[in-house]
């Protein structure tokens, strides 16, 4: 008897497994499973451990459905491919209706006709292929001037003369520009330019012109001035108006002569020629010197009364000319130091009636007053005749002037507004020189070229200006292209103006002076 215990078969849920059995010749077990079907579903989990040996052939067919994820043969065809859970049956039917439908898809372009008998994509690509195999047509812009021109052998065809349908070109296109053709460009043969402005010149005309400025002289107009720095620094003594005082230097005797000083007090700039320089000390010309208060007194004769006592001071005081009172009075002069008042008292004849203050007799009325010629004078330059009378209170005296002299502590710099130049060289040979303006001397003028009174009157427009105010008792007023500049007593200003050019200097003021032009 055949011992079959140690044969696992397993359980299959809700089956009853039935195996036929027999025994060969050779005494082995054979399991005929050709005679079953063995219809495998669902395994119970629970098999043991022992190796499950199966012998002959296994029918595994998967039943219509049974698989979820394949699906069934009836799904629905998929519409999205998104989330939405379809069976791989709805997705392929999906795909299908996709590859049947993609062809129609789209939107045709406006004013776009498909070729005949086209149908979808292919019907697209087939007449795409045909225009591309056949004459290509282009099509020229008929709006925009110049928009596309189109250059033949045959000439220049351009949209003003095309007419509005379709121009086809058909043949190798001739790129080439002839010489001339290119206005802006210009031809080979154009005149050189001769000034960089709004004239209309061509490419090659501007060419030549640069070329025949770099084979003469160059000139360049200066900006700015032209000035080294050869010191500077801050002075550490109290100077006077005509010296300021450095002991931390050691500069060389003279070095500095006819150089300028430019000195910062109270936040003002003041340029001055230097004179004469020590190891530590800088002499120049003054920064500003005292200067007395004055008052011109007018009518067929003038005069003008100054102040002795120097300074700003004498800005209060005040004149009146007044007519004389009596019997044969006597031309007279008072002071009153409580109002800071000047009188002067016209004569007057026999009836009583006053009579001319005569210019000049002035100087000897102030000498025969001791407190009055202690503080006023007369100057020199006197014109003959009567003067006007002054009612009270009285004319302001002007111009009083204290002195600057240079503190300790005041920043400066000692500057050289030297010539400078540079060779041009092109090739092997000096082809131009470039020269900076402002510093070459043109012409000179003096109160000798005063004519008419008050204005100097040089060959061209000003740019660069040096004034030498040599008066020691007036300051001058300078009007230089427009701008009215302030010069002190023996003071030398020296820089470029701007303003409107103009050849002319008026000046009030100063009466002796020295003005150069420098170009």
């Amino acid at each position: 008897m055949i011992n079959i215990s140690n044969i696992v078969c397993g359980q299959v849920k809700g089956t009853n497994l039935v195996i036929p059995l027999a025994v060969n010749a050779d005494g082995e077990l054979v399991v005929n499973l050709e005679a079953s079907e063995i219809n495998i579903g669902e395994v119970d989990a629970t098999l043991n451990a022992e190796t499950t040996k199966v012998i002959g052939t296994v029918n595994n067919k998967v039943a219509n459905g049974d698989d979820v994820t394949l699906g069934a043969k009836a799904d629905a065809a998929a519409t999205v491919a998104d989330e939405t859970p379809f069976s791989a049956i709805s997705l392929l039917k999906g795909l299908w209706n996709k590859l049947t439908t993609v062809a129609q898809e789209g939107t045709d372009g406006t004013g776009i006709t498909p070729p005949t008998g086209a149908v979808g994509i292919r019907g697209w690509l087939s007449g795409i292929y045909s225009k591309v195999a056949g004459i290509l047509e282009v099509k020229i812009d008929q709006a925009t001037e110049h928009a596309n021109e189109v250059v033949t052998k045959t000439g220049s065809v351009t949209a003003a003369t095309l007419s509005t349908e379709t121009t086809k070109v058909i043949g190798t296109v001739n790129d080439k520009i002839a010489d001339g053709d290119n206005i802006t460009l210009g031809a080979k043969a154009d005149t050189p330019a001769t000034v960089a402005d709004a004239t209309p010149f061509s490419v090659i005309a501007l060419l030549k012109g640069i070329w025949s400025k770099l084979a003469g002289t160059l000139t360049v107009a200066q900006t700015g001035s032209n000035e080294v720095v050869l010191a500077k620094g801050t002075t550490n003594a109290v100077g006077l108006p005509i010296l300021f005082i450095d002991t931390t230097k050691n500069f060389e005797t003279s070095a500095f002569v006819n150089k300028t000083a430019k000195l910062t007090i109270n936040n003002i700039d003041y340029y001055r020629t230097i004179i004469a320089n020590t190891a530590s000390g800088i002499s120049i010309n003054p920064i500003q010197l005292a200067v007395g208060a004055s008052v011109t007194l007018g009518g067929a004769g003038s005069a003008v009364i100054r102040c002795k006592t120097l300074g700003v001071a004498g800005n209060a005081n005040k004149i009146i000319l007044a007519a004389g009172t009596g019997l044969g009075s006597l031309l007279g002069v008072t002071w009153d130091a409580g109002t800071t008042t000047l009188t002067i008292t016209s004569p007057t004849d026999g009836g009583g009636s006053p009579t001319d203050i005569a210019a000049g007799n002035l100087e000897a009325l102030f000498a025969g007053v001791p407190a009055v010629d202690a503080l006023f004078s007369v100057d020199d330059d006197i014109s003959a005749g009567a003067l006007d009378l002054v009612a009270s209170p009285g004319t302001s005296f002007t111009g009083g002037l204290d002195a600057i002299a240079v503190p300790s502590g005041a920043e400066y710099e000692i500057i050289d507004y030297g010539t400078s130049s540079v060779q041009l060289v092109a090739g092997t040979a000096n082809v131009g020189k470039v020269s900076i303006v402002g510093n070459t001397l043109e012409e000179q003028l003096t109160e000798a070229d005063d004519d008419p009174a008050g204005t100097l009157t040089f060959a061209q427009n000003i740019s660069t200006i040096e004034i030498s105010n040599t008066d020691t008792v007036n300051a001058g007023v300078f009007t230089v292209n427009g701008i009215a500049i302030n010069v002190p007593v023996s003071t030398t200003v020296k820089f470029n103006v701007g303003g409107t050019p103009s050849n002319i200097v008026t000046l009030t003021g100063a009466t002796t002076y020295i003005v150069n032009r420098y170009v």
